[in-house]
């Protein structure tokens, strides 16, 4: 009997702490971080919570499985567009951001037609769909981890709270290809208690939720950084520096590091990384259509432009312009003649 009741209390324990955990992310700051972190961990406990009516319900499979796809198809872009929001607090929804709602309207219009079968193609379909967000996600943090990690809080709540989906998501995979009954009951205390302990994790960052003390960096003041920020970027070409971060280039200027990446933010709309980044390839194509350096080599032009890896300029490059440097290099050229 314990056994029975063990999955549904600590899921009403772990469900409940979330949702306050919800409407204290709103209370502290209405910033869009707060509400995609909120309204991510609000579907991750209507998950749980249809996992365990699963338990005590014997005949909605098919809603559980349904619901399970819903939650899914959401969770996948509001992870990945709260860490977005996360590292650049000038990051805004746009039109069309909302393409990634294309799973979530799929499942919603397959409701008329459900079956159990078509109900579990789309629970599985939706599942993919958050662990390829989650892959991105991945893949974006670790391009920009040198940079992340000099905010420590931020960055091990990222590390804590990814890692958290991660598993989670192992776990709800899991339940596709376990039947066994108390299996099932072990994976769902266990998804219910990764769920309490990010939360529990999450209450002790409260500073990363609030606003930042407006005193610290008024409007104006960031708008003149930016300024200044720009013309140190475009006239000295510091970002050609490989080494260039956010607090030497704080120390060029004489201000601190936070202000001066909240003043990129706010005046260049891209966080720290995304603007040396385009700089240094918008230089590689300055350097590769100028015929007086025909005679560098693409490593040459990568190492000028302030690359470190003539891996990591390739790959930048062509993730901008559709193709290689060397393509790049004789198309123009034969278009000059």
């Amino acid at each position: 009997m314990l056994i029975d009741l063990l999955p549904l209390l600590v899921g009403a324990a772990v469900i409940a702490h979330c949702l306050f955990l919800v409407v204290a992310l709103h209370m502290l700051s209405s910033k869009l971080s707060n509400r995609l972190l909120a309204t991510t961990l609000f579907f991750l406990a209507i998950r749980i919570g249809a996992c365990i009516a699963g338990l005590i319900y014997d005949d909605i499979e098919l809603a559980g499985l349904y619901v399970g796809a819903l939650s899914f198809a959401l969770i996948g872009p509001l992870y990945y567009f709260y860490l977005r929001s996360l590292w650049s607090p000038s990051f805004q929804l746009e039109t069309q951001h909302y393409y990634h709602a294309g799973v979530l309207l799929l499942t919603l219009t397959a409701l008329p037609f459900l079956t159990v079968e078509l109900a579990f193609g789309l629970y599985l379909f939706a599942m993919l769909s958050m662990i390829t967000y989650a892959l991105t996600a991945y893949v974006r943090i670790m391009k920009f981890s040198a940079e992340y990690r000099k905010d420590s809080m931020r960055w091990k709540w990222t590390l804590y709270f990814s890692t958290g989906i991660g598993v989670l998501l192992i776990l709800f995979f899991s339940q596709s290809l376990f039947f066994d009954a108390l299996i099932y009951r072990g994976i769902i205390i266990t998804t219910a208690f990764i769920l309490y302990g990010l939360t529990i994790y999450a209450l002790k960052q409260a500073k990363l939720f609030m606003h930042e003390p407006k005193k610290a960096h008024k409007k104006q003041q960031v708008e003149v950084l930016g300024q200044r920020i720009e013309a140190l970027l475009t006239k000295e070409n510091v970002f050609t520096d490989p080494l260039m971060s956010v607090s030497i280039l704080a120390k060029k200027l004489g201000e601190p590091a936070y202000l001066v990446s909240m003043a990129i933010n706010a005046h260049f709309d891209k966080s720290f990384p995304e603007l040396i980044n385009a700089l240094r390839i918008k230089k590689a194509e300055e350097l590769l259509t100028d015929r007086s350096k025909s005679h560098f080599t693409i490593e040459a032009i990568a190492y000028e432009s302030g690359f470190n890896a003539l891996s990591a300029f390739y790959a930048a490059f062509k993730k901008v312009n559709r193709e290689t440097p060397k393509t790049f290099r004789n198309q123009v050229s034969r278009a000059k003649g």
